[in-house]
């Protein structure tokens, strides 16, 4: 059983939100339900009313921190709720999600039974649902379970809303990248931007198939997921044209063998004297490749040297930092 503290909270849970109160306040019933109970939760409000700071208040949860985000993104709130957190582990849930009861307690047991541990993420699981009128995204750790496994497998079961990290390797790696996720609907990779720096740090990670969220309000009709499917293939050729322009060059590697498994199967269908159907989502990651390479190397770039001075920033946030306050960005530069 992991060990708790009245004064001090064994982790803290961050929460990105823009306009859904309805959501949060069901993500924030389901975290004061859990049966570990030394925890904090950081709100990282962009919404554009009061509705969500009014929401968390009357819940009268001391452990619940409202936090305004005035600059979008879900990635520059969970950096920067990272960083104003307490505890030495961090978890990061999405406001849609509803994490299991015992989300936040196998959490810190896995991580309190394997000091050398620092990095865990579990399943994002959908609820029941018509398929015949939509989707639910799911990312299933059940399905890796083998850290030995390859990064691409890590990065496509690896969920920015059901994963948790020691404090101290955000210190050495960094955050999320802050030029990639929902604030541009373009490019969806900012789960994969923290798992493949997990992996190249050489953290020792689990895939833990006891820590489970449902995805309770992840439903999309099919046309809704098609734009999220090609975003997030577009978004993670991005990715690794991103680690390219800053230098990685092992990253033009991982981008070649990914697009050739997107090739392979319209390939065969040409190979075959047919026409090269599903050739889509490999010009997408392509595209989404040559897009990174002229993006900005350093801008959004979230080093462990720029983690700890939003770190130190953080030590001069207000306890609830009003309406339209500006919570200062990440520097531009990793330098």
């Amino acid at each position: 059983m992991p060990t708790e503290s009245a004064h001090q909270p064994a982790i803290s849970v961050v929460i990105p939100t823009r306009d859904r109160p309805a959501f949060v306040r069901d993500a924030l019933a389901a975290l004061q339900a859990q049966t570990l109970t030394a925890f904090e939760v950081l709100v990282m409000d962009q919404s554009g009313d009061e509705a969500t700071r009014e929401l968390t208040e009357a819940f009268g949860d001391a452990r619940f921190r409202y936090r305004r985000m005035p600059r979008p993104g879900g990635c520059p709130a969970r950096n920067y709720g990272a960083a104003l957190a307490t505890a030495p582990l961090v978890a990061f849930l999405d406001d849609d999600s509803e994490p299991r009861a015992n989300w936040l307690a196998n959490i810190v047991g896995h991580f309190e039974t394997d000091p050398a541990l620092a990095f865990v993420f579990g399943n994002l699981r959908a609820p029941a649902f018509d398929p015949a009128l939509g989707e639910i995204p799911e990312c299933l750790a059940g399905d890796l379970v083998r850290p030995g496994d390859s990064v691409r497998a890590l990065m496509r079961h690896c969920s920015g809303g059901c994963m948790a990290a020691r404090k101290g390797l955000l210190r050495r790696i960094g955050g999320f990248d802050e030029l990639l996720g929902p604030a541009n609907p373009a490019v969806r990779a900012n789960d994969v931007s923290i798992a493949y720096k997990v992996y190249r740090s050489g953290a020792k990670w689990l895939a833990a198939d006891d820590v489970e969220v449902m995805h309770t309000h992840g439903f999309r009709p099919h046309t809704g997921m098609d734009v999220i499917h090609a975003s997030s293939m577009h978004g993670s050729g991005v990715f690794w044209g991103r680690r390219v322009r800053q230098g990685d060059w092992r990253a033009a590697l991982h981008f070649a063998v990914a697009e050739a498994g997107l090739l392979r199967r319209p390939l065969g269908h040409l190979i075959r004297g047919g026409k090269p159907r599903g050739v889509k989502p490999a010009w997408r990651h392509l595209k989404g490749f040559l897009d990174g390479l002229r993006l900005p190397a350093e801008v959004g770039h979230v080093t462990g040297a720029v983690f700890r001075r939003m770190e130190a920033t953080a030590l001069l946030d207000p306890p609830a930092s009003a309406p339209g306050t500006p919570i200062p960005p990440a520097p531009a530069t990793a330098r």
